[in-house]
């Protein structure tokens, strides 16, 4: 199945679309989801760059492509990361290639609504914020249902599970954000440490 054919379910009949990833697991497509993730990727940078001024969130100069790349690679990963353990603890049947693919799918509204929306907001001015928000709340809306949909279908989930997988997903990616963060912080720390340790060598030697 090619990334158009894929993309096209995933919209229209998402039910069919999510079965399929699953069905097709012994000739999985790598190739496809990345291609999607890549246009998520610069569907972002297009709405950094071509955004009206008055509508805009961020500037260009405030931040670079590499940032940016980080700011929207890395919760996609996180998500599936942590989506992928819940369900796995939780007598889920979905594998963490099959989470990856749907994930990725699931970020097909992002793309759609925000180029038209970005051309679009050449006709709006700053009094029109309202409705300029309220486009890009539908995207997240529809991303957010596609994720919990994706979530119940591929691991045959009744709603109410769903919900609460959901829910412990979201807590499980705060929690990997948090160690990450730790892990970070005690880095510095000892990368601190061993600086002055060798600067008060140094001080000694040179008595």
């Amino acid at each position: 199945m090619n990334v158009l054919e894929q993309s096209l379910l995933t919209v229209f009949k998402p039910n069919e679309a999510f079965l399929r990833i699953k069905e097709r697991n012994k000739r999985f497509d790598y190739l496809s989801p990345l291609i999607v993730l890549l246009m998520f990727f610069f569907t972002r940078v297009f709405e950094i760059y071509f955004t009206h001024y008055p509508l805009a969130s961020i500037e260009p100069r405030q931040t670079s492509v590499l940032r940016e790349l980080v700011k929207t690679i890395i919760p996609v990963i996180t998500w599936i990361i942590a989506c992928y353990s819940i369900t796995t603890i939780s007598e889920g049947e979905t594998l963490i290639r099959e989470q990856f693919a749907a994930t990725i799918y699931c970020l097909l509204p992002y793309i759609i609504i925000t180029i038209p929306v970005v051309l679009f907001s050449h006709l709006l001015s700053a009094n029109d914020s309202g409705l300029f928000n309220f486009l890009h709340m539908i995207k997240w809306l529809w991303m957010g249902l596609l994720i919990f949909y994706s979530t119940k279908v591929m691991n045959n989930y009744s709603v109410s599970r769903t919900i609460l997988i959901c829910f412990l997903s979201i807590v499980a990616a705060i929690v990997i954000w948090l160690l990450i963060g730790l892990f970070y912080i005690l880095t510095l720390q000892v990368i601190t440490f061993v600086d002055e340790f060798i600067k008060e060598l140094q001080l000694l030697q040179n008595q």
